[in-house]
């Protein structure tokens, strides 16, 4: 959409609604402010593939949500290749009544991320640390990498990795804690995310996930 041109500026975000399968589509309205337009179609998108915003978008959102990117982020930043085509790797859960998000997944609720923060400017991926404290207080190091060039400082970070599913079919195993939001929790409670990564492998993700360095099924309001 980036490259497109539109007779009105909220066209693009109309035509959108096929391929990213929202669930109704909202009232069109050509007088609507872009960033309005795509906010009511976020609220309508599947609740699954609304998760690749939160994990794919390597920086913070600049709109009326962190979370996900703003319409103008959509329009005149790099974005995140489909290299998952689409998978469900998560649900974002939109509280009936409320304009709060909900996520429900696999936390850390204290990890220090390490080797992030220098930009390359080749643009290739770039690879480094996560130290976290299993159950027992043991302390683990996992290789991570961020397929993006938004720095990252070292520092303690609050993460909420993908695997948030009503069930986990197999298909959608080897998605379960391979993805982490990096951020803060804010003094009500609320996630704010900053930027995003990978777990190197899927031995690093695997011996993450035996470790017992993240909890399961942490309900987190996102802002």
């Amino acid at each position: 959409m980036q490259r497109r041109v539109s007779t009105n500026p909220v066209d693009k975000i109309a035509g959108m609604m096929f391929p990213l399968r929202t669930e109704y589509s909202p009232i069109y309205d050509e007088r609507q402010s872009e960033e309005d337009a795509w906010i009511a179609f976020t609220n309508v998108m599947d609740r699954h593939l609304l998760s690749h915003l939160f994990f794919d978008f390597p920086e913070p959102g600049n709109g009326s949500k962190c979370w996900r990117p703003s319409w103008k982020q959509v329009m005149t930043e790099t974005l995140p290749s489909h290299h998952l085509n689409l998978w469900p790797i998560g649900v974002i859960k939109l509280m009936e009544g409320t304009e709060s998000e909900l996520y429900c997944g696999p936390c850390i609720e204290s990890g220090y991320v390490q080797g992030l923060a220098d930009v390359l400017s080749d643009g290739s991926i770039r690879q480094g640390e996560l130290v976290a404290k299993d159950d027992i207080g043991a302390t683990h190091t996992f290789k991570i990498v961020a397929e993006h060039q938004y720095p990252v400082p070292d520092a303690s970070y609050t993460l909420i990795g993908s695997g948030g599913y009503d069930y986990i079919p197999e298909e959608l195993e080897p998605y379960v804690m391979k993805y982490w939001v990096l951020g803060t929790t804010r003094q009500n409670g609320k996630f704010q995310k900053f930027s995003v990564f990978r777990m190197l492998d899927d031995e690093e993700k695997m011996r993450l996930r035996e470790l017992g360095v993240a909890k399961s099924d942490i309900q987190m309001f996102l802002c």
